[in-house]
């Protein structure tokens, strides 16, 4: 719509009513909407797989031949402050698999801030460990930790406390699985938790529980730190199948959809540590958790994949709307509260995005005039100028502009 459009639209309802338009004065303000993409935002980062925010409030991207700016050079892992600025003084080494390019798939944050790095490669910054390292907080390799080649390596979980849950084959076929602990030197350190083998997804509890979710179970199973099966914790199983779960601060589990028979049409559900239903928080329909953002909100798709924020007990921050269309792996918030968010890596994106944290301000009314008449007692006109609509009514002094959501 243009501006012209605009001035015919309000003198045509002026006349309408019988009033006569004395001043009219319009202005082009693009308000952004909390939500909205802010298409100015480039990060020149692309093939991320990947995105760690750390203790510390910096972000390790990790991926395959990322494109990091501003030399548009090749790396798999490169740290980034809340601000989007490259963090020069971490420096981690190339990842390599048989003297190729390898890639890092996630990056998991220690309590010693060291990190392991998982992903294909055979070195790493020189040191020869396969598919895992350990990375001491400015990125070069430890060097106390190796990995022997083994088959089928995957990585199921991790925790700064407890370290990481992986499965992998065994030269006689068989699948082994178990924790390795942060201060580990080799598989040999492995604490052996064959039970973890069935499960495709772990997290962890601050008692060192494990809450695990197999796609054989179609719900989600609590271990104790022996690996043996929580009795108390008990939840149905949902008829649909458990689709993700998020175990966060407090301990407390974010599941989605809801495996609860009298709550089953709603989305996501939040469990207490033990398995019990939380009934302070709201149930969201038709939810699907993406990020837990470092504020303790989340952000989710809810209804027809439309992205929004909840706060801690699940109500909708209605200032906070968008309808993307692609998906988001993994969000985080920077300095000045807006939403990174990450795209999947396919076509060879991967990239990173900005989403606005809350609506700008307008700095002039978009309508403002003044009419005379008696015929006209109430006006009121909207149009859409970016992603928020106007309102224009009459009061006893005139008129006056307003807005509102859309």
């Amino acid at each position: 719509m243009t501006t012209r459009d605009l001035i015919w639209k309000f003198v045509w309802a002026v006349w309408i009513g019988g009033g006569a338009v004395i001043s009219l004065a319009l202005t082009n303000a693009q308000a952004g909407r909390a939500g909205q993409e802010d298409l100015e935002f480039d990060s020149g980062f692309a093939q991320v797989r990947a995105m760690t925010r750390l203790r510390s409030g910096q972000l390790i991207l990790a991926g395959a031949n990322m494109t990091v700016p501003p030399e548009a050079t090749s790396r798999e892992l490169v740290s980034i402050g809340p601000n989007g600025a490259i963090d020069t003084s971490f420096a981690a080494g190339k990842a390599e698999q048989a003297g190729q390019a390898g890639s890092v798939d996630g990056v998991i944050e220690l309590s010693d801030d060291r990190l392991f790095v998982f992903g294909t490669f055979s070195t790493f910054g020189g040191h020869v460990t396969f598919g895992l390292a350990r990375l001491h907080a400015d990125g070069a390799a430890d060097t106390t930790f190796e990995m022997p080649e083994v088959e089928a390596l995957d990585v199921i979980g991790g925790s700064p406390q407890s370290g990481l849950a992986i499965k992998y084959r065994t030269e006689s076929g068989d699948i082994a699985a178990g924790i390795v602990p942060p201060g580990a030197s080799s598989l040999g350190d492995l604490i052996a938790l064959d039970e973890l083998a069935e499960y495709t997804e772990v997290q962890f509890q601050s008692d060192g529980a494990i809450v695990g979710l197999a796609d054989s179970l179609r719900s989600i199973r609590r271990l104790l730190s022996d690996g043996s099966i929580d009795p108390a914790f008990e939840i149905p199983v949902s008829p649909e199948g458990i689709q993700g779960f998020k175990v966060i601060e407090d301990d407390s589990i974010l599941v989605w959809p809801s495996p609860i028979d009298e709550i089953a049409t709603l989305g996501m559900v939040k469990l207490l540590p033990n398995g019990m239903l939380d009934t302070t928080f709201n149930p969201v329909a038709t939810a699907e958790l993406i990020s837990v953002l470092p504020d303790g909100r989340l952000l989710a798709y809810v209804g027809e994949r439309v992205l929004t924020i909840l706060d801690a007990n699940g109500n909708v921050d209605k200032g906070f709307t968008s309808r993307p269309n692609f998906d988001i792996v993994e969000a985080t918030v920077d300095d000045n509260g807006d939403i990174l968010a990450l795209l999947p890596e396919f076509d060879g994106q991967g990239k990173l995005i900005r989403l606005l944290g809350k609506s700008d301000p307008l700095e002039a009314p978009l309508l403002t005039g003044r009419a005379i008449g008696t015929g006209l007692t109430h006006l009121s006109w909207s149009g859409v100028e970016g992603a928020v609509t106007y309102i224009v009514e009459q009061s006893v002094d005139g008129w006056v502009s307003g807005q509102k959501d859309v």
